[in-house]
């Protein structure tokens, strides 16, 4: 994408935006335009990492982790960081949500049955709320 933003003279951004929810029919199949723009990003030592391996590496760090103990996505942050692979906390949470992993305050060892049973949390998900998850609703 960022060659194609430095083609026509934009953002990267806006290359990004004008591909969301764009898709294409091929021979082999329907794929979303973003699926043929692999981002990624630069280790330390200069190789080029593909969004998916990164991906990957924060799936296997979640399941080595302790669930009784569960990582924050800064503390996964810093072990890609000792990997030699700088990104940012938010973009680990992001990639935790595509993956359908729980966030550290999240999980804690409970099913999502279990979290929706709290006091709550299904008034709160319903009014869009989940700031108030866990909290009792009065």
């Amino acid at each position: 994408m960022t060659q194609i933003a430095d083609i026509i003279g934009v953002h990267e951004t806006t290359v990004s935006r004008a591909l969301a929810n764009k898709y294409i029919k091929t021979p082999h199949g329907v794929f979303e335009m973003k699926y043929f723009f692999t981002s990624g990003y630069q280790s330390d030592a200069g190789e080029s990492v593909a969004n998916t391996s990164v991906k990957e590496m924060i799936a296997d760090i979640i399941a080595a982790e302790d669930p009784g103990k569960p990582l924050s996505d800064q503390e996964i942050v810093g072990l890609l960081e000792a990997k030699g692979l700088k990104i940012a906390r938010r973009t680990v949470a992001k990639y935790r949500e595509e993956l359908g992993l729980l966030r550290a305050t999240c999980a804690g060892g409970m099913t999502e049955a279990e979290r929706r049973q709290l006091p709550g949390v299904e008034p709160a998900l319903r009014a869009g709320l989940p700031q108030y998850i866990g909290q009792p609703v009065g």
